[in-house]
């Protein structure tokens, strides 16, 4: 299902972005409608948090944050100050509300016994960090700027070797890549595909009239957007990280309870309610072959009584492949620690009995095995070991198989 962006939600944005509450209110699925268009389908960009004014271009050395040490969820944190607070009231009527992809490639590096590596090196040197990039179906950027790719550094100045950690925002093309890079080498690239730069409140903006992206460039960190716009909102959030989403309560509350990982999906929930409209209105239902069709109508079948819907606003969907068990840590966020254990107890029951939608043959429960389920205060704790390779990535949300998320049904009697 293929999204398109609805210019006119950045006003919307705005406003949202510049309220952190002091308490998270998930929107109900039926409130999620108004910051959509009429179709189910259009997805926002990004919109800036201030107004973004003309300053002074970055000076030579400067750093717009700081290398962070792998290991711990503060370094998704530091990443996480670029993007606005409101984005967690964004419920999109699709797979998941609004997923970002996050990969900590200095973590992978460390648990792989990889040593230092530049984007200079040879590739041989590279090619073992690129076969342990395990990363459940996550991208680290979009195609087109794949650094793992064999022309990456001589192309753009920097490739997987130089990488830290990166946030993709798959939605919006945009990705905030920490790491050490050689930033006189990745202008150089940029200057002779033509780009030049422009002062923008203390960062330079690189774009070129005939490419398809837009850089900011900094010894510690890479901005790449293919909207302008949204670039704009990374730079403007950053100077306010008080209002974004690294320091909202449900945000907060999950980074509390993860633990080390390689990566993760964090996304709001969706919008189950424009989702099975969706699917009933346009030819994806009658065009799936007759058991996908039944593994949706588990939790979307639009004849049934049943009204379903997520209760959590946020998830943090973490992963490790190293040898200790689980490698699967699913965080989710409610609104208390009533409905926070109560879908703790009902999610592995909810697992052994919905099917996917890619493997018909197989519950969840036999894809997820289980390993414990409980509520921390207000967010839910699932943990489970797998052998899906592409557990968290588009190849299995493309198919709307979201039956291992937490969804609560009430039942008409």
């Amino acid at each position: 299902m293929r999204i398109h962006r609805l210019v006119a939600v950045l006003l919307i944005l705005v406003v949202v972005a510049s309220c952190a509450p002091s308490h998270p209110t998930p929107t109900p699925v039926s409130a999620a409608v108004p910051i959509l268009s009429p179709s189910p389908t259009a997805t926002p960009t990004l919109a800036p948090a201030a107004t973004v004014a003309a300053g002074t271009p970055l000076a030579p050395g400067s750093s717009i944050r700081r290398v962070p040490q792998p290991g711990d969820a503060t370094l998704l944190a530091d990443l996480l100050e670029y993007i606005p607070a409101g984005l967690v009231d964004l419920h999109l009527s699709g797979h998941v509300g609004y997923p970002m992809h996050y990969i900590d490639v200095a973590r992978i590096r460390q648990d792989l016994g990889i040593g230092s590596l530049t984007g200079a090196d040879d590739r041989k040197a590279k090619l073992d960090l690129i076969a342990g990039l395990k990363i459940q179906g996550l991208e680290l950027a979009p195609f087109e700027l794949d650094p793992t790719a064999a022309t990456a550094y001589e192309e753009w100045g920097w490739d997987i070797a130089d990488v830290a950690q990166c946030l993709y925002l798959p939605t919006d093309k945009a990705v905030i890549v920490a790491g050490e890079f050689d930033a006189d080498t990745v202008v150089d690239r940029l200057v002779q595909k033509g780009y030049s730069g422009t002062a923008d409140s203390g960062s330079t903006i690189y774009a070129a009239a005939d490419e398809e992206w837009y850089f900011v460039v900094d010894d510690d960190c890479l901005l790449i957007s293919a909207d302008l716009t949204t670039l704009q909102v990374f730079i403007s959030q950053k100077l306010d990280p008080a209002s974004s989403l690294a320091i909202h309560p449900s945000m907060l509350a999950l980074l509390q309870e993860a633990q080390p990982m390689w990566g993760a999906l964090l996304t709001t929930s969706s919008d189950l309610s424009g989702l099975r409209q969706y699917l009933t209105e346009s030819n994806f239902w009658a065009a799936l072959p007759a058991r996908e069709r039944a593994a949706l109508h588990e939790f979307l079948d639009p004849s049934d009584d049943d009204t379903c819907l997520y209760r959590w606003d946020l998830a943090l969907l973490t992963f490790r492949n190293a040898q200790e068990e689980p490698n699967q840590r699913y965080l989710y966020h409610y609104i208390s620690e009533e409905q926070a254990n109560e879908e703790a107890a009902s999610l592995p029951d909810q697992l052994a009995r919905v099917h996917s939608v890619a493997n018909t043959a197989s519950t969840w429960a036999e894809i997820l095995v289980p390993y414990s389920s409980e509520a921390q205060g207000e967010v839910l704790v699932f943990e489970a070991t797998t052998a899906h390779e592409t557990m968290l990535g588009l190849g299995t949300m493309e198919w709307m198989d979201v039956g291992f998320l937490p969804i609560h049904c009430d039942t008409e009697q």
